[in-house]
């Protein structure tokens, strides 16, 4: 039968096997032959065993069962984490990175953070596709939850690793992965105060994936634009700041994506408040005019559209005051 732990969790989730069954869509009987603690030498049948062990944790997680699905995420990877089949291995990987999630959402974030660093230990060296998919994935689920705790720093070195490792990888997972490493890397240093390490990480994601058409990549490039643009204007340096604002105007200027059109409403209002501040208005009320202009018709970016228009409001009243 099933390990102590799993048979622990499994009561104290008020299951039995045959509600377990019922949940995986099988029977008590062959629920059995799954948790059996026998060891099958047919590495195909071994690899549907791991294989339905993770579907059925996935479904425990779904239906709220996180403690039950950690002990069988456990289970797996206790039991196949040297298994010689890479088949094995990766299943073994998967249900240490499935746990790492359901640990974080049981607020055990420490125990994730084991679970990530266990995954790294043991096959981050590995060069299978799959594994360093699955081993970037957990490094950067280890930063956010290292940032959540407040360890900036640890946080900053799990998505360098990420960098590091997989940012000359041509498989577009990992360059998603990467972009998204360093923008999430840039908060965490935004949040301790190193702003040129900040504007380093963002001129990485747009020298890496600048020109990348693929939408994902596109979002975090203008992420990386908007973050660098305040950085540089938090360090008194407000002509750059506008020119990296300038990039997201002028890249996603036709871009139907909500989130880009957000993040360039963002810039031009951002332009606006530096050109502002430089005193040449009618920069300004130009780049103002172009977030009511383009985006006044979507509900999504009213707060943008209705700060855009009294920037407006107060520059003509300013002028007419000039005038009298």
């Amino acid at each position: 039968m099933a390990n102590d732990a799993f048979d622990a969790a499994l009561a104290d989730a008020g299951l039995d096997l045959g509600g377990l069954a019922a949940m995986a869509g099988t029977d008590a009987e062959s629920m059995a032959g799954l948790l059996a603690d026998h060891v099958e030498p047919d590495p195909a049948r071994r690899a549907r065993t791991a294989r339905a062990l993770i579907r059925i944790g996935v479904r425990l997680g779904e239906r709220h069962h996180l403690q039950v699905a950690v002990a069988l995420y456990r289970l797996v990877a206790d039991r196949y984490a040297q298994d010689p089949d890479s088949v094995l291995r990766r299943q073994a990987a998967r249900a240490l990175v499935n746990m790492g999630i359901d640990l974080a959402d049981l607020g055990r974030r420490e125990d994730a953070i084991a679970a990530y660093q266990e995954v790294v230990d043991r096959y981050g060296a590995d060069p299978g596709p799959a594994l360093r998919k699955l081993t970037a994935r957990a490094l950067t689920n280890m930063g956010v939850d290292l940032g959540d705790l407040g360890r900036r720093e640890d946080a900053v070195a799990a998505y360098r690793q990420v960098a590091g490792r997989y940012s000359e990888d041509p498989d577009p997972a990992l360059r998603e992965r990467v972009a998204g490493a360093l923008v999430a890397m840039g908060v965490d240093l935004t949040d301790l105060g190193r702003l040129e390490d900040v504007i380093a990480a963002c001129r990485q994601v747009a020298e890496y994936y600048g020109e990348d058409a693929d939408p994902a990549l596109r979002e975090r490039t203008a992420q990386a634009f908007l973050m660098m643009g305040t950085s540089l204007a938090a360090l008194h340096r407000p002509e750059d700041a506008i020119a990296a604002y300038q990039q997201v105007a002028d890249r996603y200027r036709e871009d139907p994506a909500a989130m880009l059109r957000k993040t360039r409403a963002l810039a031009l209002s951002m332009t606006g408040v530096l050109l502002h501040d430089l005193g040449r208005a009618e920069e300004a009320d130009a780049a103002f005019r172009q977030v009511v202009d383009c985006y006044g018709d979507d509900p999504a970016l009213r707060e943008l559209v209705r700060n855009a228009s009294r920037a407006l409001r107060w520059s003509r009243r300013r002028r007419w005051r000039k005038r009298r």
